[in-house]
């Protein structure tokens, strides 16, 4: 969210500044990211990044409607500036998948340079001397997607209440 929005402000920095802060993708309401089943993960892998963001956004934006974020993403991909539109329907295309090989530097992307990578992050946890931290999260990152595939989900039964 944070390079997306860079890079919309950095296209569009002759823009008024209140303008520009409506250019802005927001939070999104936790219930989202939040989720903890192995499907929702799964699938989650293979969800373009147009459709993790559109989702409804955080309620502490109270000045702005629910689905601010969807209408951005919409008036981004249909920009009258051709070089735009095509830029941000590329990056919002990109599957979740296609944004972890960036990150950790197993694939590049070209709509995502500029992006921190792995080691920009591991390097700055170093800093706080997190060693374990790193190492462990240096492996999930690097296996996430076997991890995630490996995991088999659960029929859950739902209890029923007799009171």
């Amino acid at each position: 969210m944070l390079f997306i929005n860079k890079k919309i402000k950095s296209l569009y920095s002759y823009e008024d500044e209140k303008v520009l802060k409506e250019k802005q993708l927001f939070k999104l309401k936790q219930n989202q990211p939040m989720s903890s089943k192995i499907d929702y993960n799964k699938d989650f892998l293979e969800k373009t990044l147009g459709l993790i963001f559109s989702g409804d956004i955080s309620s502490k934006y109270s000045c702005h409607p629910s689905t601010h974020n969807k209408k951005l993403i919409e008036s981004l991909i249909n920009d009258k500036d051709e070089k735009k539109r095509n830029l941000f329907n590329k990056i919002f295309n990109l599957t979740f998948s296609d944004c972890l090989k960036h990150f950790r530097g197993s694939e590049n992307v070209e709509e995502l340079e500029g992006i921190n990578n792995l080691e920009d992050y591991i390097n700055d946890k170093r800093k706080s001397n997190d060693e374990e931290y790193c190492t462990i999260f240096k492996y999930f990152v690097n296996n996430y997607e076997t991890i995630i595939k490996e995991k088999k989900s659960r029929n859950r039964t739902k209890k029923i209440n007799l009171f």
